[in-house]
């Protein structure tokens, strides 16, 4: 049985200014492998997975996701990601139903009256 490669980052590099966040760091993930990252503020974690989701473009390195290369320009990679980094947070210019509307798409639920019928039950709505 061959293993599913779902994510490959190799010799991926990023510095700003004269901090290197991120030096030479290679791996895979193959389906159903769980991983996290771990490490103190300022090991490279959250650069990591911003040049992962193509947020920030690394200075040297590649990253495959799906056997597709992350170049920023074609993203459709994204659609079979859910990411979330750093502090979840809502948005503050948003008001409570928009923001938790947001939360309903990302979600892909089919029903939003479900999303109506839980604000109208607990008053919000």
């Amino acid at each position: 049985m061959s293993l599913q490669n779902l994510l490959s980052v190799k010799h991926l590099e990023k510095s700003f200014g004269t901090f290197k966040a991120v030096d030479d760091i290679s791996f895979d993930v193959f389906k159903g492998d769980i991983y996290g990252f771990l490490g103190p503020n300022g090991a490279g974690k959250s650069t990591t997975l911003r040049m992962i989701l193509g947020l920030i473009k690394p200075d040297r390195g590649s990253i495959e996701i799906n056997n597709q290369t992350v170049n920023g320009t074609d993203r459709n990679y994204l659609n079979a990601i859910g990411a979330l980094i750093e502090r979840p947070d809502f948005y503050k210019n948003l008001t409570g139903y928009q923001n938790l509307n947001i939360l309903f798409k990302m979600s892909c639920l089919k029903n939003k009256n479900k999303l109506n019928e839980t604000l109208h039950e607990v008053g919000l709505f």
